[in-house]
């Protein structure tokens, strides 16, 4: 048996291929944060988020699957709601959480807007 990688057909599967390829480095590049990291009760926490990341965006491009890219939008989507709720809770948000949550917003619209036809 044969494994073809399978590249994306259409503007929208490559935009949604690009969210997939953007979390799964952004999941390896927690991963190894994780290695600087001097903090060990966040070191448990940080490393499952940061697996499954990774392990998210890879299957995502091994797979080509519109239910997958769903997940992987729906994840990042409810990464969007966390993000506002702890800025509202916390009553600030500055430079950096602003910048996460417009990623976190682009990385959820692709997948999703290419499952549900609007890419």
């Amino acid at each position: 048996m044969e494994f073809a990688f399978p590249w994306p057909g259409s503007q929208g599967e490559w935009l949604a291929f690009g969210a997939a390829v953007a979390t799964s480095l952004l999941g390896l590049w927690h991963f190894i944060a994780l290695l600087f990291t001097h903090f060990p009760n966040a070191l448990a926490v940080r490393a499952q988020a940061a697996g499954l990341q990774f392990g998210a965006g890879a299957v995502a491009v091994l797979m080509a699957q519109p239910l997958v890219y769903l997940a992987i939008g729906a994840g990042w989507a409810a990464t969007v709601l966390i993000k506002i709720i702890a800025m509202a809770r916390h009553g600030r948000a500055d430079g950096i959480t602003l910048l996460s949550l417009i990623l976190a917003l682009v990385l959820a619209v692709l997948p999703l807007g290419y499952v549900f036809g609007m890419l």
